[in-house]
């Protein structure tokens, strides 16, 4: 009895040694009656059965198993194999050709002929070699179980591997669905697993057609100023559609452009970001679902020639001096109160004053905080004439306009201008 146990210990050595750990071996015994189980992860994997190696009652070695192996053993002894399909894959995501940007799904749309799919792999049996395969056929098209494409072989070392394989050569304007399984190196197959969307996603390498006749209009109103913007639609785009359309930037002619909107829906908007006294330059563009985006639109420019804007009057214009009864031709002083109100920034502002009732301008002296112009107008405003200050100006005059520089938000002043009685 001893020595056929010695005899069973050198056979297993021997296997040990043969299949070790070049084959990822593992071993595992114990004493049933004298049965001794070895288990090989390597090696030649052909069959999912278990052969025990049993010490017969006369001291030969008999074999529990298929009678091929049976006979392999010739009553020396014999190392089996086992071997379980691979575990269905998991986590299955989409992504473009990067690999970053996620396609969403069902229907997500795609701007790149090569798409990259991840998965979770795992297998139940640790050390095997394990490779990932997709089947991608267009949308309404049946599967045919048959793979288009694999990845490259992975170590499984018993935690689940995210892993990946590349779909090229998808068409434009194309919908599409996938499946996945799992391969070891025995060629042993797990289930197919589907995403289920029909499709799954879908391509579109084309921009939309650019949009045409943009427009830009500074407009000088009482609080912020800002550009008024319009365009004409995009044409169309043969895939996904126009999704929306980007608004760019510039304070230099035809280059320098910067992004300052994105996802514009309908024909125009307005930028509420500019600074007075600077000239802007814009161009549009329109973009799709799978974010192919148009060259640029023409350039609109809005030019801050006028965007000084009027101030709120704080107060009517008030007599400062005189005689309590002038007599025609006195000059007659008045104070204009006037304040910076409703504007985030430092800003040039206008103040324009109506002559007071029986004056006469006369006088062209204004003083004021940094007046920089006066202009005055004979019909109300409808158009005006330029004065240096500091001139005369005769006839009938019904209002007074002083452009005044740069005064921080918020902030109140008075112009004083000089009258004279008819």
């Amino acid at each position: 009895m001893m020595l056929n146990k010695q005899k069973l210990i050198i056979v297993i050595a021997v296997l040990f040694i043969l299949f070790g750990t070049a084959n990822s071996a593992r071993r595992t015994s114990t004493n049933y009656g004298l049965q001794t189980d070895v288990y090989n992860q390597g090696g030649n994997r052909g069959t999912s059965e278990s052969y025990i190696l049993r010490q017969g009652s006369a001291g030969q070695q008999s074999a529990v198993g298929s009678a091929e192996s049976a006979s392999k053993i010739a009553g020396q002894g014999y190392i089996y194999t086992t071997n379980t399909k691979p575990s269905s894959p998991e986590s299955l995501q989409q992504f473009r050709a990067d690999g970053v940007t996620q396609i969403a799904w069902p229907a997500g749309w795609t701007k790149t002929s090569t798409e990259v799919m991840k998965v979770d792999i795992s297998d139940p049996d640790p050390g095997d070699v394990l490779v990932l395969e997709i089947e991608v056929v267009l949308s309404g098209e049946a599967f045919s179980d048959t793979p288009s494409f694999e990845g490259g072989a992975v170590n499984y070392s018993g935690t689940p591997i995210n892993t990946s394989v590349e779909a090229i050569n998808m068409a434009d304007n194309s919908g599409y669905i996938w499946q996945v399984r799992v391969r070891d190196l025995e060629n042993y197959y797990s289930d197919w697993v589907t995403l289920g969307g029909d499709p799954d996603f879908q391509t579109d390498f084309a921009p939309p057609i650019t949009p045409e006749s943009l427009a830009a209009e500074a407009l000088p109103v009482t609080g912020p100023a800002y550009v008024y913007l319009t365009w004409e639609a995009s044409a169309g785009d043969s895939g996904s559609g126009v999704a929306g359309y980007d608004l760019y930037r510039s304070t230099t002619p035809d280059t320098g452009y910067s992004k300052i909107m994105s996802l514009i829906t309908g024909t125009s908007t307005s930028d509420t970001t500019v600074i007075l006294g600077t000239d802007y330059y814009y161009v549009i563009t329109a973009h799709d679902a799978a974010t192919n985006e148009s060259e640029f639109s023409n350039q609109a420019s809005a030019p801050q020639l006028e965007v000084t804007r009027e101030a709120i009057v704080a107060a009517p214009a008030t007599y400062t001096g005189g005689s309590s009864d002038p007599v025609p031709g006195s000059i007659i002083n008045y104070y204009l109160y006037y304040q910076n109100i409703g504007f985030a920034e430092a800003s040039n502002i206008v103040i324009i004053d109506q002559i007071p009732e029986y004056t006469q301008f006369k006088l062209g002296t204004a003083t004021g905080e940094s007046l920089s112009a006066v202009y005055f107008s004979n019909d109300n405003g409808s158009n005006w004439d330029y004065t240096p200050t500091g001139t005369y100006v005769d006839g009938d005059v019904t209002h007074i306009k002083w452009e005044v520089n740069v005064i921080s938000s918020e902030a109140s002043s008075k112009v004083e201008y000089g009258t004279v009685i008819r």
